[in-house]
């Protein structure tokens, strides 16, 4: 592929507070990213043969050849709420939109239904998903019907810590943590439950044994999947416990996770942030080892069927954040890093420790918006990462500089051709 780059210019950050101290020895960058830099060229939807669904993980969705995120802006301009709403990418023509069909939709929360609906775990019926909101006495479990323009609730959870976990043969699988009164003392267990897809009933399936309290992270093929020990422990079971089996010790607890079906390897990354220190790793039939890739300390990664795309350590600091005013935290904590230096590359899976390709670089200057590599999916020849905006304020005199979580977009960057394309919601 062709290296997309682009001049690095230092610049230095200028402060009158001996809060700038942290950043010796550090070099500041700014970016700007310039909307004329966009360039119109076609899109080129993914070569025949090249599967878009293969591979699974929990930051991306594919689904009847789009791909779907999150977005967000604020709900005024002078507003601290902001609004979700999900968007996609059309992967055979490169058209993007957002899921509500209404062109003269405010898109408010209090008049949009497809407002605030976090994630979509997508049905067998093609554009029909569940979504879940976060709210008070309970959470909620949503189904959304693209296909008639319906959004529905079917069913409203006894807590506010419940979750979905995922879709798998006709059923959708989620949990809450309940509280429950035994031998008069108050004990937390957590429920499993799923919604059929046919009949639209909740069906208990049981309490999570003692012992087996870990993180659930996906369902597929009738088995779920959690982590025990600190995300050290890759465990599988049936949704009963009746058959928990061990899949693999892991190294290193996994700070980001792909699971590729065909080859049962579970692919991940550990991150050591107080010595900007990462490892590639897979683990199969048990057995967890490590990858060595080109570099050392891989931050990030995203799996294709033929090559492996990562981000190393390359921390940029852009100043003190705001934690430091607000919790009153100290050393790395109180930083602000994009850890990735704004660079991909990307290597063979068959041979993951051959010659490493610059495949995009982001250019660094004055900047209001911060490309966030380690959230980004690579289909076909185009890469799609999430854009954030660097947010600055002014606390007692003393500048902090965070990145928002808020007003997120998406950039689509053609890696052949050199397009630029930003999604945002508008």
């Amino acid at each position: 592929m062709k290296k997309l780059t682009a001049i690095l210019l230092a610049l230095a950050l200028v402060s009158c507070t001996k809060t700038d101290d942290i950043a010796a020895g550090l070099e500041t960058y700014r970016e700007v990213y310039d909307a004329q830099t966009e360039t119109e060229v076609p899109y080129s939807p993914p070569e025949e043969g090249v599967s878009v669904n293969g591979i699974f993980s929990d930051l991306h969705v594919i689904r009847d050849g789009k791909y779907y995120f999150e977005t967000r802006r604020r709900a005024a301009p002078d507003s601290d709420n902001y609004v979700t709403m999900l968007a996609y990418a059309d992967l055979e023509n490169g058209t993007c939109g957002i899921v509500c069909p209404d062109p003269l939709c405010t898109h408010e929360e209090d008049e949009c239904p497809y407002a605030q609906l976090r994630e979509c775990y997508f049905s067998d019926d093609p554009g029909v998903y569940y979504a879940y909101t976060f709210g008070h006495p309970a959470s909620r479990i949503w189904k959304v019907d693209m296909n008639r323009g319906t959004v529905e609730t079917v069913y409203s959870m006894e807590t506010t810590s419940g979750f979905i976990i995922g879709y798998d043969g006709g059923r959708l699988y989620f949990y809450e943590r309940i509280e429950l009164t035994e031998n008069r003392k108050t004990v937390k267990k957590v429920r499993l439950s799923y919604l059929d897809h046919a009949s639209q009933e909740v069906v208990r399936i049981g309490y999570v044994p003692d012992g087996y309290g870990g993180a659930f992270q996906f369902v597929i093929d009738g088995e779920i999947y959690f982590t025990m020990n600190s995300g050290r422990t890759l465990m599988k079971t049936d949704p009963e416990y009746r058959n928990v089996t061990l899949v693999a010790e892991l190294e290193a607890s996994a700070s980001k996770w792909y699971f590729d079906p065909d080859t049962e390897e579970f692919f991940y990354v550990h991150r050591d942030y107080d010595n900007f220190k990462g490892s590639f790793h897979v683990a199969k039939d048990g057995v967890s080892k490590q990858i060595h890739l080109p570099h050392e300390d891989v931050y990030s990664f995203i799996l294709t069927e033929d090559k492996i795309y990562y981000t190393v350590f390359d921390p940029v600091y852009y100043g003190t954040s705001s934690l430091a005013a607000y919790f009153n935290v100290s050393g790395e904590e109180a930083k602000t890093y994009d850890y990735t230096g704004g660079k991909m590359y990307a290597v063979s899976r068959e041979n993951p420790s051959g010659e490493a390709e610059l495949v995009y670089e982001v250019s660094v200057s004055e900047q209001d918006r911060v490309a966030m590599l380690a959230e980004s999916i690579v289909v076909g020849d185009y890469l799609y990462y999430t854009e954030a905006y660097v947010w600055r304020q002014v606390i007692d005199g003393v500048e902090y500089v965070t990145f928002s979580e808020h007003e997120e977009g998406k950039v689509r960057v053609g890696l052949e051709d050199g397009s630029v394309m930003r999604i945002a919601f508008e």
